[in-house]
């Protein structure tokens, strides 16, 4: 299974902005103890955390949805190719084949 880029590139840049985060908490409390920074850089992950747990929760809907949606769409040029056996003169079953064949990007 090829991989998502543009998946990929969002963990990072969120992986990135929360880096950026956790260090400008360290940065702004230098003067502060050791255990406060702790607990702020704490608070920090696990309110990221959850959010990122939303997300996945999203990205999983849409994976089902894009696996049902490409079963489908196999399905149906099974289903041509089946009929341009029995009738290979037919152009309308063919062109129907080609845009079934036709995988268009995800926007």
């Amino acid at each position: 299974m090829p991989i998502d880029t543009t998946a990929v590139s969002r963990v990072i840049t969120k992986a990135v902005a929360l880096y950026n985060a956790v260090n400008t908490i360290r940065h702004h409390n230098t003067g502060r103890s050791a255990d406060y920074v702790a607990e702020k850089v704490k608070e920090r992950v696990t309110a990221q955390s959850k959010s990122w747990r939303m997300d996945f929760a999203d990205a999983s809907k849409a994976t089902k949805r894009l696996k049902t949606a490409e079963a489908e769409r196999i399905k149906r040029v099974a289903l041509l190719m089946a009929a341009i056996e029995k009738q290979p003169d037919n152009e309308t079953l063919c062109e129907s084949l080609v845009a079934a064949m036709t995988v268009s990007e995800p926007s």
